[in-house]
């Protein structure tokens, strides 16, 4: 049971990560995309 419980645990923190990194990811794409478009504006 300990066992299992602690699968469960490593299953939610290995969701929780990848929720995190894709935010992550996106927020600085965005960033990146608003940044190259200040700086080639016609």
């Amino acid at each position: 049971m300990i066992n299992q419980r602690k699968v469960l645990n490593d299953e939610q923190y290995k969701i929780l990560v990848g929720i995190f990194g894709v935010i992550l990811a996106f927020s600085l794409s965005y960033s990146a995309l608003a940044l190259t478009q200040s700086i080639f504006k016609p």
